[in-house]
């Protein structure tokens, strides 16, 4: 939650002391990593798209070109039933109101209009129900992989890696090191060129009073990638958007993600050209029960 503090400046003129109050300052770990609120209830507009080509020669001779494309849309109501005394959501109920998924030419829209789907994550595997109706394969798959993801003591740490340490104002900038936040976001660290490799970070205001934008930037430069020397280096480009209220109360907001990598790696002879672009978007609201 924002803080204000006020500081009484000692300015003299014409033997009149003149308050003057201080800037304000945010602490964006805690307003980025929000613990569920047991009742909340947020409306969820998320896209997700995936590009990706590969080109793989032997000897100068093009052997595979394979590209692909991915995209998910889907709109859900999600409703915290449960947290446990660390924060952690145990209980979540998911009502999903539209999916639509493509792969290339190809488009799905799925039938779950007010499909409800209740999570509980204190048994062993996470049990996933849906009432009167069944669950799409993928969909509980996918809300398996949502489930499993860290809890807030783990997602604190990995957010610490590349926002500043300590609470800041509006208009600040920072850098952190690039190896901890590609560990951070499980891009791996080995074959980093630390010295083409840089993570920077901003906070500005919108125009829309008690809005915050942070923005981080990662660029990395692999000389080997996944143990494989790189003919050309590995380039990977992450940026981090998150538009949120200064009221860590209030949680609404949008956050996205887009990450770009290309390069050429040399593994068994052959040469591969790889090309990927994700984005990810998500707008947040809060929502009536």
């Amino acid at each position: 939650m924002s803080t204000r503090s006020a500081l009484l400046a000692s300015l003299l003129c014409f033997l009149v002391w003149s308050p003057v109050q201080a800037a304000e300052t945010y602490d964006l770990t805690k307003l980025l990593v929000r613990e569920p609120r047991v009742g909340e209830v947020v409306r969820e507009v998320t896209t997700e798209v995936e590009k990706g080509r590969q080109v793989i020669r032997r000897d100068g001779q093009v052997v595979q070109d394979q590209a692909d494309s991915k995209r998910e849309e889907y709109t859900r109501q999600v409703e915290v039933l449960s947290a446990d005394a660390k924060g952690n959501a145990t209980k979540t109920r998911f009502v999903y109101q539209s999916y639509e998924r493509a792969q290339g030419e190809s488009k799905q829209v799925m039938e779950v209009q007010d499909l409800e789907i209740l999570v509980d994550q204190t048994k062993d595997p996470v049990r996933i129900t849906a009432k009167k109706r069944e669950i799409p394969p993928f969909l509980e798959n996918k809300l398996t992989d949502e489930t499993a993801q860290p809890d807030v003591a783990d997602r604190l740490k990995k957010v610490t890696s590349f926002l500043p340490t300590e609470a800041v104002e509006v208009g600040a900038t920072w850098s952190r090191d690039p190896v901890e936040v590609a560990k951070a976001l499980g891009l791996g660290h080995e074959g980093i060129e630390t010295s083409a490799s840089k993570v920077t970070g901003t906070l500005t205001a919108t125009k829309t009073k008690g809005m915050l934008r942070v923005l981080i930037k990662l660029d990395v430069s692999y000389s080997t990638f996944q143990g494989n020397p790189c003919k050309e280096p590995m380039k990977v480009a992450v940026v981090i958007e998150a538009l949120i209220p200064a009221d860590a109360d209030d949680p609404s907001g949008t956050m996205s993600q887009k990450l770009v990598m290309g390069g050429v790696i040399e593994t068994q002879g052959m040469l591969v050209a790889i090309d990927v672009e994700q984005s990810s978007k998500t707008e947040i609201t809060r929502a009536k029960k």
